[in-house]
């Protein structure tokens, strides 16, 4: 039986400009994320509403007034229309289903770091299948991350590469074997 203290005791969400503390927003955290995307909020908002009009307000997400993203059948398209606005203060990356907006100085391996200095941690593990998790993977101890961004993310101590281009995959696969395992013992 595994231990029941492993779990996660903080998650970044929206890029890092919120953290989570047993699933509740830490405001203290929230509050410094809006004074370090300063104007940067604007530039989100502009970029937020191209992207909701671009993709007809259907699968269109946002957490206001960090991020914004919108599920298409066109993501690379999709991104590569906003890049040509030339927005500046603005992150916009997209994987093989999504779109994504973000303030660009709150990524997640800033988080990360924010992380750190709020508490102190002894080791940071973090997983992502996003482009706008890289910075996050070079501030972790740890990284797990698909295969596709071998060489592109360095964690301090170790890399575990997944196969499968979303992450979600092989953690489903892993808890569906240890099931299968468990039942068996």
């Amino acid at each position: 039986m595994p231990d029941a203290n492993l779990y996660y005791r903080k998650e970044e969400v929206c890029g890092g400009a919120v953290l989570l503390d047993g699933g509740v927003p830490v405001d203290e955290w929230t509050k410094d994320s809006l004074k370090i995307a300063g104007d940067e909020i604007a530039a989100l908002k502009a970029v937020r509403d191209i992207l909701e009009d671009i993709t007809g307000g259907e699968r269109f997400h946002e957490y206001a007034p960090f991020m914004a993203y919108a599920g298409t059948e066109e993501p690379q398209k999709i991104r590569k229309y906003l890049l040509e606005k030339n927005i500046p203060g603005v992150n916009i990356f997209c994987d093989s289903r999504k779109v994504y907006c973000t303030a660009a100085s709150l990524t997640k391996g800033n988080a990360l770091d924010r992380l750190r200095a709020m508490f102190a941690p002894e080791e940071i593990t973090a997983a992502g299948d996003g482009e706008q998790d890289i910075s996050m993977f070079a501030a972790a101890d740890t990284a797990i991350f698909p295969r596709r961004f071998e060489g592109k993310a360095g964690a301090k101590k170790m890399n575990i590469i997944s196969d499968s281009e979303f992450l979600s995959d092989d953690i489903q696969g892993f808890l569906k074997k240890y099931v299968e395992k468990s039942d068996n013992v």
